[in-house]
């Protein structure tokens, strides 16, 4: 997997440089309504253009994913509250009654037995 990412970003970077080399012509970039300008090459204001877009993206994304975020953290605090729970009420169970599983064994295959009701005795 590794070489697999090393290939394509060899073949990315050959890609970009070559870009670079082909569109070394100067462009002047108005900041408008500011009184600056500057003259870039043309390869330059592409590469930033395009990642700033990315970085625009990857924020508008991150942020549109809070809420998904937000209910997996109190997910995962149910699950552990609810687990430490769960261990507590076993060691409890098996604290009181010494030598007895505090949950039903289902080794045998069989399912548990139930205790027969009062209708049933009579």
């Amino acid at each position: 997997m590794k070489l697999i990412i090393w290939i394509i970003a060899a073949i990315v970077t050959l890609a970009v440089t070559a870009f670079a080399v082909s569109n070394r012509a100067p462009v002047e970039v108005d900041f408008w309504p500011l009184p600056y300008a500057a003259i870039l090459p043309l390869f330059a204001v592409l590469l930033v253009a395009v990642v700033l877009g990315f970085l625009f993206g990857a924020i508008t994304t991150w942020w549109s994913g809070r809420k998904w975020r937000r209910g997996a953290r109190e997910a995962r605090r149910e699950n552990d509250h609810l687990r430490r729970e769960l261990e507590a009420v076993k060691r409890a169970a098996s604290a009181t009654e010494p030598g007895r599983s505090p949950l039903p064994s289902t080794n045998s295959g069989a399912p548990p037995s139930l205790p027969p009701s009062r209708a049933a005795q009579g």
